[in-house]
């Protein structure tokens, strides 16, 4: 099975709700997806087909984001540890 790889662009993503909205999309999330870390950490930790996602990040963040990007990773990082067909990392260009 071949591995996907996502490219989600956060360098114009000025809140955790565009964020969330974003993310549902290019992760082709459910329609029930919740649109918040939780639902995230459930959509990712049950992903039965390789993934990998690549975050391009802004040179800064809103504050809003700034104050969120914490959280968004350790739910990245946790998924990551407990699905082995999930793995991401941040990138900026």
């Amino acid at each position: 099975m071949s591995m996907r790889e996502i490219t989600a662009d956060l360098r114009h993503i000025a809140s955790p709700a565009a964020l969330q909205v974003y993310l549902g999309y290019v992760l082709r999330a459910p329609a029930y997806y919740g649109e918040n870390l939780d639902a995230l950490y459930d959509i990712l930790t049950e992903e039965a087909e390789p993934v990998r996602l690549t975050l391009l990040l802004p040179e800064r963040f809103s504050p809003e984001m700034e104050a969120y990007w914490p959280r968004l990773r350790r739910v990245l990082d946790e998924a990551e540890e407990a699905n082995p067909a999930f793995c991401w990392k941040a990138a900026d260009k």
